[in-house]
């Protein structure tokens, strides 16, 4: 909301949006934003494997909010570890 908010333009996809579908556009970035899970909880949702290939194929910058952030450390080999208390929607 914030991005759009300063006339940027932009289009909102859910994580689990496919490569294929992602490559029909014209990336200038990625924002991966908050949710309430975990990247270690079953069920969690994560970003295919496919499209980061497409993310570093076409050399997109990836900025990653609160569970984004979560998994870009996970998916790159960072520790993910739980904080004193959850800040989901605050």
């Amino acid at each position: 909301r914030r991005v759009r908010e300063m006339h940027v333009y932009c289009e909102l996809y859910s994580c689990l949006v496919t490569a294929e579908e992602l490559a029909k556009h014209e990336l200038t970035a990625v924002i991966l934003s908050g949710g309430p899970n975990s990247v270690y909880e079953e069920g969690a949702p994560h970003v295919a494997e496919g499209v980061w290939k497409l993310i570093e194929e076409r050399n997109v910058p990836v900025l990653g909010i609160c569970y984004g952030m979560q998994e870009l450390a996970h998916v790159f080999g960072g520790k993910v570890a739980p904080g004193l208390k959850r800040e989901y929607g605050k």
